[in-house]
């Protein structure tokens, strides 16, 4: 899942370890639970990335528009 927040898009938990795996991002600790973060403009590059490695990708506007 990823979560679109005002800048970001936003990944927590078992899908961090795997997105900071397949995209080659850092992997955060955000209150004792795996984060990873990115910015809007890698979305065109990652989600290829993402759906060639096999993975289902849900993207959920964490804003509520």
């Amino acid at each position: 899942l990823l979560f679109r927040n005002d800048f970001t898009y936003d990944v927590y938990r078992d899908d961090a370890v795997t997105c900071a795996d397949v995209l080659d991002e850092e992997l955060m600790s955000l209150w004792g639970n795996y984060h990873v973060a990115f910015a809007h403009k890698f979305l065109d590059i990652y989600l290829p990335k993402l759906v060639a490695k096999g993975y289902r990708v849900a993207i959920i506007d964490a804003n509520g528009k």
